[in-house]
């Protein structure tokens, strides 16, 4: 591996993550990515959700997410990401 692909690699993880956390991480990222192949070309979506994940296990809040959580995120994913025109009219 090239010395420049490493220390970008490196560079995605925060400051606070030991050798043990960035194993986890690849291990998330690979299962995510499996688990969701539609969004595989997404990857940074995906890299954002593992680490929200690991953070809130770091915190010990391992409840699973509610649903008007779930709501909530994709709702503010759908209105940051998602932009809507007016229709345009045709005359026959």
């Amino acid at each position: 591996m090239m010395n420049s692909q490493k220390y970008n690699k490196d560079e995605i993880f925060p400051d606070d993550f030991t050798e043990d956390d960035k194993i986890q991480f690849e291990m998330y990222l690979e299962q995510s990515k499996l688990l969701f192949p539609k969004l595989s070309g997404e990857e940074w979506l995906i890299k954002q959700a593992v680490f929200a994940y690991m953070r809130k296990e770091k915190r010990g809040d391992v409840e699973p997410v509610s649903q008007d959580e779930i709501a909530a995120i994709r709702n503010r994913y759908t209105k940051d990401t998602i932009f809507y025109t007016e229709p345009i009219e045709t005359t026959e």
